[in-house]
């Protein structure tokens, strides 16, 4: 027992010099850096002092004041710029709200309808071919030629279903013949067309234009019968491949107008195939054809406007 009591102490004793050793070296270590550190500055302050007495105090505090004023300007930008930035944040959430209430409030011009319109006025419109106007047979419409040129007569029956007031509403049209005319960009053509509405001259105009409707209030109704179709036998001599049927017509059109004092313009875009009736022996008599020869006239009954929103253009 006492052997091992002895054997204990021993080791006891071995382990706290041990520890006693190791925090020796370390408190060493510790004093050899404070002295480096020491003898390192005093060495610079002795190469440094020399220059410091030589300086002038007026320069000293120059410096300081420099120094001083950097780093308020550096506090200044850093404080404006997270102030512009909240700024662009509060701008964009405003613009967001402007256009929502722009959107809800703004006026929409659509189409409530359009078929063709019925001229009593011009004596060349005649409702069937080779039959003279009487007051029982009044002038008529639809497809008509002259020598040179064909005409469809359009009647536009606009509707604001909007919350305000649409102003100076126009009306284009431009037509194509069908995949014979082979179109490459029909979208861009379509809006440089209806871009030519806004190169009208402001009003209050010198002459009364008849494809202005100046103002449109919401749930009212305006027709607008200045437009239509126009088939030249120019554009018809330059199909290269025109069919032995004869062409097809497609028109496409749009409705530009203005809500209150904004410079760019709203837009609807529409488009429709012109088809008529003929003769043919099915259960109710007739059929529909897509082909029109020129110089042959279609009484008005006769045709039919087919809508095609998938070559319609912009609408917003």
């Amino acid at each position: 027992m006492a052997l091992r009591s002895a054997a204990r102490a021993g080791v006891r004793l071995i382990v706290r010099s041990y520890a006693r050793l190791h925090k020796q070296i370390a408190k060493t270590r510790r004093s050899a850096r404070l002295i480096r550190w020491r003898i390192l500055a005093k060495t610079w302050w002795r190469r440094v002092w020399p220059r410091i007495k030589n300086w002038s105090w007026t320069a000293i505090w120059t410096a300081i004041g420099t120094c001083v004023m950097a780093l308020f300007t550096v506090g200044i930008y850093l404080v404006g710029r997270a102030q512009w930035h909240t700024f662009q944040q509060q701008l964009t959430a405003m613009q967001g709200q402007l256009d929502a209430m722009e959107a809800e409030q703004r006026p929409w011009v659509k189409i409530q309808k359009l078929e063709p319109y019925q001229w009593p006025i011009y004596p060349w419109v005649r409702a069937t071919p080779n039959v003279p106007m009487t007051p029982q047979r009044p002038a008529s419409a639809g497809l008509v030629f002259s020598p040179d040129v064909g005409f469809i007569a359009l009647d536009f029956v606009l509707e604001n279903v909007g919350h305000s007031p649409a102003f100076e509403i126009r009306v284009a049209v431009g037509q194509f013949f069908g995949l014979t005319e082979q179109k490459t960009d029909l979208a861009k053509e379509e809006q440089q067309r209806c871009a030519t509405l806004d190169m009208d001259p402001p009003r209050p105009m010198v002459a009364e234009s008849a494809n202005l409707i100046p103002v449109l209030f919401p749930g009212d109704e305006a027709s607008n019968t200045n437009t239509g179709v126009f088939i030249l036998r120019t554009q018809l001599d330059k199909l290269e491949d025109q069919d032995k049927n004869g062409f097809q017509i497609v028109f496409y059109s749009c409705v530009r107008y203005k809500f209150a004092n904004l410079k760019e313009p709203h837009q609807t875009s529409f488009a429709y195939q012109v088809a008529h009736l003929v003769d043919a022996p099915t259960s109710t008599g007739k059929a529909t054809d897509f082909f029109f020869k020129f110089g042959e006239d279609i009484p008005v009954d006769r045709i039919l406007l087919r809508p095609q929103p998938m070559i319609s253009g912009i609408t917003n």
